[in-house]
Order: C-alpha cells, then sequence, then structure tokens
C-alpha cells in the first residue's frame, strides 16, 4: 500500500462501531474534516483487524463502553504489534473519550474527537526530538533503514515523490505494512522533518540532522561489534561471509561449533537479527545480504 503525495500529510484514521449510528455520525465527523482521512469502517472486530493491518491506519476510532470489553482487548493487541498506532475510545454514554496508554478526558460534544486525534501525544511533545526519533527508530526497527534514508535524503528539501522513489526500492520495504507516507508522518510528529508548505517539499530539521548522523548504519555496526568482544570476531565473521548471498542455515553451519555460543547459550539469528537491526545486513529473497554499510566497516 502507498499513500499518495496529496494524502501524506494527512492523519489517517480507522473507525470501529458496532452500531450503525454512533458509526453513521462520527463517520460523517471525520470526512469533513480536510486533513483527517478516514481510511475504513467496521462493525466486526475479526474484520477489522485484518482491515487494520492492510491500511496501516496511525489512529484507530472506536465505540467504548461496558459493552466493547472483547473489542477493546482486541484492538488494544494491536497496539503490541504497531506502537505508533493511536487507539481512542469515544463512550456515548457518559461522554469521555479515552487515549489509551494515555489519560482520559470528558468531552463537552462530540466534535471534540477531531481534537483529540490531532493532538499529538502528551509524551512526544515533553521529550526532546532526538530521543523521541530515536525511540521511533527503536519501536520500527524492521523500517530502521528506511527511516535513516528519509532523514538523510531531506537533508536537501525533497518532494514526496522523491522521498517514495528512494525508499520503496529498500528490501525492509518489500512486502511493508508501512508506506513512506507513514514514516514521513511520524518523523514530522516527533519533529525530525518538516514540511516546507509553500513548495510541497519535506526538510529534515536540526534534531533530524543529529539523529541521521548517531543511525548512520557504518556507526552502529561499530558500536554493536564493538560492545560485546566475545561476539565480536562472530559478527566479522558473518558479514565477511555474508558478502556472497548465503541461505540462513549456510550461516547457521558456518557458526556451528563455536564455542563464545554456549555460554550464555545463543544461536545464528542472534548474529544475523543484530546485524540486520544495525544495518550490515539484509535479508533479500531468501537470503543474508552483506549491505555496503557492512562492507565499508570490513574496509
Amino acid at each position: 500500500m502507498t499513500v499518495s503525495p496529496a494524502a501524506c500529510g494527512r492523519t489517517r484514521v480507522f473507525l470501529f462501531s458496532s452500531g450503525t449510528l454512533f458509526g453513521g455520525g462520527i463517520e460523517s465527523l471525520l470526512r469533513r474534516e480536510a486533513d483527517l482521512e478516514l481510511v475504513g469502517c467496521e462493525t466486526d472486530v475479526s474484520s477489522a483487524l485484518d482491515q487494520i493491518r492492510h491500511l496501516a491506519p496511525e489512529v484507530i476510532v472506536f465505540e467504548d463502553g461496558e459493552a466493547a470489553a472483547e473489542a477493546r482487548r482486541a484492538l488494544m493487541g494491536v497496539l503490541g504489534d504497531s506502537p505508533c498506532i493511536r487507539l481512542i475510545g469515544l463512550n456515548p454514554h457518559d461522554s469521555t473519550i479515552c487515549l489509551y496508554r494515555s489519560e482520559e478526558q470528558a468531552v463537552k460534544d462530540v466534535g471534540d474527537l477531531t481534537a483529540v486525534i490531532k493532538v499529538r501525544r502528551s509524551a512526544e511533545t515533553m521529550e526532546p526530538a532526538e530521543q523521541r526519533l530515536l525511540d521511533l527508530a527503536s519501536k520500527v526497527s524492521g523500517y530502521r533503514i528506511a527511516v535513516y534514508t528519509i532523514l538523510k535524503l531531506c537533508e536537501t528539501p525533497r518532494l514526496y515523490s522523491e522521498v517514495e522513489a528512494a525508499v520503496l526500492p529498500l528490501p525492509q520495504m518489500k512486502n511493508a505494512v508501512y508506506s513512506p507516507g507513514n514514516l514521513l508522518t511520524w518523523l514530522e510528529e516527533r519533529g525530525g522533518i518538516e514540511r516546507l508548505t509553500e513548495e510541497g517539499r519535506w526538510q529534515t530539521t536540526q534534531a533530524g540532522r543529529k539523529v541521521a548522523e548517531a543511525e548512520a548504519p557504518d556507526k552502529r555496526l561499530l558500536q554493536l561489534i564493538s560492545h560485546d568482544p566475545a561476539y565480536s570476531e562472530i559478527y566479522v565473521q558473518v558479514l565477511g561471509y555474508c558478502q556472497t548471498p548465503r541461505k540462513r542455515t549456510e550461516v547457521e553451519d558456518l557458526l556451528k561449533g563455536n564455542p563464545a555460543m554456549d555460554k550464555p547459550k545463543v544461536y545464528a539469528s542472534f548474529f544475523t537479527g543484530g546485524l540486520e537491526d544495525a544495518g550490515g545486513l539484509e535479508w533479500v529473497d531468501g537470503l543474508w545480504r552483506t549491505t555496503k554499510a557492512g562492507r565499508t566497516v570490513l574496509g
């Protein structure tokens, strides 16, 4: 799924409601907001979960209350898989909105819902931008290289189409749930990217530049390799071995019997996963392959 350039600045909202009257009213409200994009509506929990995985909304709004316990538990499970999603429960019986993992508040009218959707999470407004960006990179580690690519690319102001062209070919984006538009929105929320509205371009902020420097794959690789001297040789060995693309079983065979992996017991996936997260390996077409950053570290 790809977010269009025209839509990439809008907050993507998914609506779940067990009642057509409630859902219809909220749907009409959301559609009137130019900076909100209603990407889907469902009344069945199972169908809603499937749609959420497919549509990758940034905000989920659902009808809350005593009768909604099952739906609430199911939707809360989404937060574990996608920590950047905001889950907002609206109880029509006592006029309260609950922003899950945040605080509950009373509302004067249902129109307050749009204000809650648009407001940034309190933790994001209080923490330094650099920390928020590093937290994002950690939470969406599978997209870490894509985040770094956007921050570096947009040090020179770029159009959305340019960002998309640079990010979509990355191996991490193959069959990805989130689009470059999602990543841009999250980076903007956390102070790493800003929109130059008159030009229609995106530019990395000063905080974003600092994080891009810290997140440079070769730097993170060196930190990983030097962090635990007992494993340094294995990391370097795997990087060198995968300069020729290798199957998972080939890497396992390479490391089989290595005494450094016995106490404590670790497996080959410990090293390939760490190197992938640090930007030294990439998983392409069923093979582990050393990246450009990995080859740079090897010299």
